[in-house]
């Protein structure tokens, strides 16, 4: 077995884009290595490192780059490092040699992995973004992690995976910019539901934004039997981006009912359960808007009886005024890392929106400096 190494890497990288044989040679059209980023990978055991490398090759054709995938070995491994490569090449008509990127696969034991930032970071192509995908709970603590979020441009999370959600957002909501503060935070839960935050906006466009200054009271509801994180990122992106204040003791867990303050009174938004009909009970299935008086209005965005259709309605004094049936089809990994790695820079309105979770959950990490 070959010794894990960056020369024997990059060595047993470049067998596999030699050209074939000469007998072949007629047919042969060679092959053409792309690089537009870096990303890397972590999974927690060889299923998951299967899943992540299909993402990754979905992702090629749009990304096409490095890609690391740094897989945590049994317990019971006798080999504490090992690796193997691939490559994954797209052909489209019309073009001469297929689209290529390499994938790298480095398993080791935990004792090993979290020494392993120095041959991790060779191992990436030089000024290109780095990009770091880290599905499960973040370690914080870990020497490896931290050594290769420092030098990322962005690590992506996916708070929709956390096994203690509301402790692990509050924590990177306060320690993140703290630790790394060249490092971009993403969230894949963030991607998720940004359709919904469109269509919500949409809503108070134009003659109806009068509207938004009146909302007295808002209700969420997700699946029953699940996180309740998308709603409560939802109800901190409304908060933030309307100019509410919470003005409560910082809470240690999503409350049913949060309290705002804002220009036009006092704001109660309501997050509570809905029986789910399909497997995905992580959804959101409704945002239920109301205003005031004068006259009264009514903005909903509402999961139909069929999962895959949404319908964005607005009534004022008991008269619909607009209504919208969209398709939305349930959103994979690739899709959602996809569409996060088409914007680039900061989000100021995620960044927004995790201001305003701090001032609502506590943080149980202390922030050091």
């Amino acid at each position: 077995m070959n010794i894990t190494t960056r020369q024997a890497i990059e060595k047993e990288l470049n067998e596999l884009y030699k050209p074939d044989q000469p007998a072949q040679a007629p047919r042969t059209i060679g092959f053409q290595r792309n690089y537009t980023i870096n990303l890397v990978s972590y999974a927690p055991n060889r299923a998951v490192c299967r899943e992540v490398e299909a993402v990754l090759q979905e992702l090629s054709p749009l990304f096409p780059g490095r890609y690391l995938i740094l897989c945590l070995a049994a317990s019971e491994e006798t080999i504490p490092l090992h690796h193997h490569v691939s490559a994954h090449c797209i052909s489209s008509p019309g073009r001469g040699k297929p689209i290529c990127c390499d994938i790298i696969n480095l398993e080791a034991k935990a004792e090993v992995l979290e020494h392993l930032y120095g041959l991790t970071l060779s191992l990436l192509i030089p000024d290109l973004a780095v990009e770091i995908w880290w599905p499960e709970d973040v370690p914080m603590q870990s020497m490896f992690f931290r050594q290769i979020a420092d030098e990322a441009d962005r690590v992506w999370v996916d708070s929709a995976q956390f096994s203690h959600p509301e402790a692990s957002l509050a924590d990177l909501a306060v320690t993140w910019g703290v630790q790394f503060p060249k490092t971009v935070l993403a969230d894949m839960n963030w991607v998720r539901f940004r359709r919904w935050r469109n269509l919500v906006a949409e809503l108070f466009d134009g003659e109806w934004t009068p509207y938004l200054a009146q909302i007295k009271r808002v209700v969420i509801e997700y699946g029953e039997g699940s996180q309740t994180t998308r709603s409560f990122l939802l109800t901190c992106w409304m908060a933030a981006r309307l100019g509410w204040q919470y003005k409560g003791e910082p809470l240690a867990k999503i409350p049913a009912e949060i309290e705002f303050d804002s220009a036009g009174g006092a704001v109660t938004v309501v997050i509570t359960p809905v029986a789910a009909v399909d497997q995905k009970r992580d959804r959101l299935f409704a945002v239920r808007i109301f205003t005031g008086e004068s006259p009264s209005g009514v903005f909903t965005v509402v999961r139909d009886t069929d999962p895959q259709r949404v319908i964005a309605r607005s009534e004022i004094g008991g008269v619909e005024s607009f209504c919208r049936i969209l398709s939305f089809e349930h959103l994979g990994f690739s899709h959602l890392l996809g569409e996060g790695l088409k914007h680039w820079g900061r989000d100021p309105a995620w960044e927004s929106t995790l201001a305003m979770l701090r001032t609502i959950l506590k943080a149980s990490a202390v922030v050091a400096g």
